[in-house]
């Protein structure tokens, strides 16, 4: 049994026009259940980014992409580098279906590795050590401890699930990958990605809002005894209640709808799309 929760997620680009600055994009909950056979995923949809004269708010934005036959690809952080000129660009989305689709029967560790040194080879083909320092300092500055983060999660070719999450970082001039593997087991596992101050709370402190709710104490206490439930429900269930409890300040960071999620041996398919007041009840319910 693991619970784990991974940094907030925005997304920082060097702007097109040196007017401008730079530009980058908050926002996005995530909640994955991983089990031996299969990985729900559960997302809000709302993209905020800033730079501009106004911030620019988009809703029903889906944040998980197909990127091989079994493996699907998120992230956090950074999610698009712009070089000077504003018309050249690296999309970590596009790197990671460029890797995929051309090593589509690689297991996600190797996808993984592949992305990171695509990945690098890209920035520093566009970007130069300068700029990557200026938009360390500005990571720095809004209290992240990475540039990004991105997570593969899937089928392997032997048939196990796993979810593989990079972290990128830029220390001492250099660009510093780490990789944290998770391995589908009998039991769940759930892991909270982006805005999860409140759900990360309510595990944590059971006298917080959320951890005071019976139906969240309920959930927990069958987690932590290894009660199996349906993943795709638990994760959509979390996601609303960890938008439901966000501080004030943080509730505007995500939207509705919610998209949900499986990936298992048949490949990744879209469950539902689920619109504000309309999400499933936290099992059990009992």
């Amino acid at each position: 049994m693991n619970l784990a929760s991974c940094c907030v997620a925005f997304s920082l680009a060097l702007a097109s026009a040196p007017s401008s600055g730079l530009r980058y994009g908050f926002g996005t909950l995530i909640v994955v259940v991983l089990s031996k056979d299969e990985v729900a995923i559960a997302t809000d949809s709302r993209v905020t980014t800033v730079g501009g004269t106004e911030p620019r708010i988009v809703d029903g934005q889906e944040k998980v992409h197909a990127v091989a036959p079994h493996v699907v690809f998120f992230g956090t952080g950074i999610d698009r580098i712009y070089d000077k000129s504003g018309r050249t660009s690296i999309g970590l989305v596009e790197v990671a279906e460029r890797v995929g689709a051309t090593n589509p029967g690689e297991d996600i560790q190797s996808l993984a590795h592949r992305f990171a040194e695509a990945t690098e080879r890209d920035i520093r083909r566009i970007v130069t050590p300068a700029d990557l320092s200026v938009i360390a300092e500005r990571v720095r500055v809004l209290g992240l401890p990475n540039m990004f983060e991105v997570t593969f999660a899937g089928m392997d070719p032997n048939g196990s699930m796993a979810c593989l999450t990079v972290r990128c970082k830029w220390v001492d001039n250099q660009l510093r990958w780490d990789y944290e593997l998770e391995v589908g087991r009998a039991d769940q596992q759930v892991f909270f990605f982006g805005e999860s101050q409140a759900l990360r709370e309510a595990v944590n402190n059971p006298s917080s809002p959320l951890g005071q709710q019976g139906i969240f104490r309920r959930w927990l206490a069958a987690y932590r005894g290894n009660r199996w439930l349906d993943g795709p429900t638990v994760a959509e269930a979390l996601l609303a209640l960890g938008i439901a409890y966000l501080p004030p300040s943080l509730r505007t960071h995500v939207g509705y709808p919610l998209y949900v999620y499986r990936m298992d041996s048949h490949g990744v398919r879209r469950l539902r799309v689920v619109p504000a007041g309309a999400a499933c009840s936290l099992p059990p319910g009992d």
